[in-house]
């Protein structure tokens, strides 16, 4: 063929590259070779000349070399030397190295392609790394040249890349920004990646994602899009990543976060993930939640948060802090099924039931629940019916901790309860059985407030039922009201109790039968036909009590009361009342034949009676 044959066509520019290694790493002294390039098919066409050449042979097998502007390759058969366009030179200068294994590129007016094997590039912010990559891009009509701002801007504008046949594409990308401040990291296998006009697209089948060594999020089979700026030039945090996180949809198989820094890790399986604007919604099938000393799962529902479009959208910190100050969670089904784990070197509890709304304001949590099952230290269980809880939040958290967020609720909390029952079982040959319907379960203002029309007690040895309980104790900090031994010292430090019916019969109920699970406290019948107390009022404070009650005495309604100093021990659990001052009907006040009568008419197990006249009650 004539040589100027080939100029008998329009020399459109076309830039048609095959690349068997490319090795380019930036040196600062110019003398020294810069890489090495071997190429199959060099073919370059401009509106002035066209260059075409074939190395089959390796003939043009070179270093690299550059200084200034110039741009030279060396080997034994040729020398190039060619002087950049000061676009071109700022775009290669912009790259610390770029290695290529098998790597197609041609560009011409119309479109862009790249496919390869291998391809990596370092710049300044960037690092990118794939193989096994077939990209297909449309031109961006502002950037006609084949230049690399050419193929950067068709790419991240109009750009498709699908993996080669029978492959899938592996790819890395680490955006390292602000001296790493917000450092992504971005590791995968795609089956496809599109970058259009206003919207990126994927669909992934592994990904591995670090956000500034601090939170690390592994999601398998994943199908999303996003917006993007028109006319992107350069992959940026504000120009690509944030544009993309502010307007997102993204669906998966399975995804786990890990924080790093608190050691707490979650996963979701079937995640959902929408955010628009300040708007999150987070949908799955199941979350499980865990940390050194709590783990939380909960079924199929969906979280939706408000997010603060001042915070930095690239933190994972930015949505968390806004699904715990202000979210709401709710589901399509009847229920949201839960259960939750926390364990101390003191106490362990597990926490099960359904949820029909939970809602977190910026300084408050509102519950609803139909069931709930409590269980502390595998002996002592509790059920909650009908739960309508709203406490107290701390304002503007950005962490989850279980431990610190009940904390806060315990000091400002109201609950209404269709029904509570209790199943203690510490000492197995003395269970105990308890229920009631509180009006008002509060703890406000370091004061614990319960109002329970009636409340039902069952031992091996009594069965016991309590109409009108009114219970006002002043709690501390320190004090847990979730925990009974800590509310009971609470009480005894400052504390009133009134009682105005109390009901006593025998029971014949053994141990083994308390602590069958068939064993219903409704389905147990109490004799109501006379109190066996009534009018019982109990102060508390400073150290001693004050007991006033009615009962029969010689068969006369009288009026009873006694004082004196009052602990409680813990750790033993047990209550101690020593009797300094009482009064008995007709004006009795000998302390011995107060404790005589108060033998007779209070005989239980768990009563004993002391010299000095010492009271001790083991609970």
């Amino acid at each position: 063929m004539d040589v100027l044959s080939l100029f008998d066509e329009d020399l459109s520019p076309t830039m048609d590259i095959v690349v068997e290694n490319l090795d380019y790493t930036r040196n600062p002294d110019e003398l020294e070779p810069q890489g090495t390039f071997s190429f199959k098919k060099f073919k370059i066409i401009s509106f002035e000349t066209n260059v075409e050449l074939n190395n089959t042979s390796h003939f043009y097998d070179s270093r690299i070399y550059r200084r200034g502007r110039l741009i030279g390759f060396q080997g034994p058969a040729a020398k190039f030397v060619y002087r950049l366009r000061e676009e071109d030179f700022k775009y290669l200068d912009s790259f610390k190295w770029l290695k290529m294994e098998t790597v197609s590129l041609f560009m011409d007016r119309k479109s862009i392609k790249l496919s390869g094997e291998n391809f990596a590039m370092r710049e300044p912010k960037t690092i990118l790394l794939t193989n096994n990559f077939n990209m297909l891009c449309s031109r961006h009509p502002g950037y006609p040249l084949n230049d690399g701002d050419g193929f950067l801007v068709g790419c991240l504008n109009y750009g498709e890349v699908r993996p080669l046949e029978g492959q899938e594409i592996g790819m890395e990308f680490k955006l390292l920004e602000g001296g790493g401040n917000k450092a992504i990291d971005l590791k995968g296998v795609f089956k496809y990646l599109k970058l259009e006009k206003n919207r990126v697209s994927t669909d992934v089948t592994s990904l591995l994602s670090n956000f500034n060594d601090k939170v690390i999020v592994d999601a398998t089979e994943i199908q999303g899009s996003c917006f993007k700026e028109d006319n992107v030039t350069m992959v940026t945090t504000e120009g690509l990543v944030e544009p993309c996180l502010s307007n997102l949809s993204a669906q998966g198989r399975f995804l786990v976060a890990s924080f790093l820094e608190e050691n707490h890790k979650m996963s979701l399986t079937k995640p959902d993930i929408t955010n628009i604007g300040n708007e999150l919604t987070l949908g799955f099938e199941d979350i499980i939640f865990n940390s050194n000393e709590t783990r939380f799962k909960m079924s199929s529902s969906s979280l939706h948060c408000k997010t603060s479009r001042e915070e930095d959208p690239i933190e994972v910190e930015t949505y968390l802090k806004g699904c715990l100050n202000e979210s709401e969670l709710f589901t399509e089904k009847q229920n949201i099924l839960f259960e939750f784990d926390t364990a101390t070197k003191d106490q362990t509890l597990t926490l099960k039931g359904d949820l029909k709304k939970l809602k977190l304001f910026p300084n408050r949590v509102q519950l609803l629940s139909e069931n709930t099952a409590l269980e502390v230290n595998d002996n002592l269980q509790i059920n909650f019916k009908g739960i309508d809880l709203s406490c107290q939040k701390e304002e503007g958290l950005n962490r989850f901790n279980a431990k610190d967020i009940l904390s806060f609720c315990k000091k400002d909390l109201e609950i209404e309860l269709q029904s509570f029952s209790l199943k203690g079982f510490e000492d197995k040959e003395k269970p105990i059985l308890a229920k009631t319907a509180p009006d008002l379960v509060s703890n406000k203002d370091d004061l614990l407030n319960l109002n329970l029309p009636e409340l039902k007690l069952v031992d091996r040895e009594d069965l016991t039922l309590m109409e009108n309980v009114r219970v006002l104790c002043e709690t501390k900090s320190e004090e847990d009201i979730f925990i009974p031994n800590e509310v009971i010292q609470a009480c005894v430090k400052a504390g009133k109790i009134e009682i105005e019916n109390l009901y006593t019969t025998d029971s014949t109920y053994t141990p083994a039968q308390i602590m069958d699970p068939n064993l219903l406290v409704d389905k147990i019948r109490f004799n109501k036909s006379k109190p066996s107390l009534y009018n019982i009022s109990i102060i508390a404070k400073g150290g001693n009590v004050f007991i006033r009650l009615d009962t029969k005495v010689l068969g006369l309604n009288s009026s009873v009361s006694f004082s004196g100093p009052i602990n409680w021990d813990i750790k033993k659990e047990e209550l101690t009342i020593k009797v300094t001052k009482s009064r008995l009907p007709l004006g009795i006040k000998s302390e011995k034949v107060f404790m005589f009568f108060l033998k007779k008419m209070f005989v239980a197990e768990m009563i004993s009676y002391e010299k000095n006249n010492v009271i001790k009650i083991s609970l």
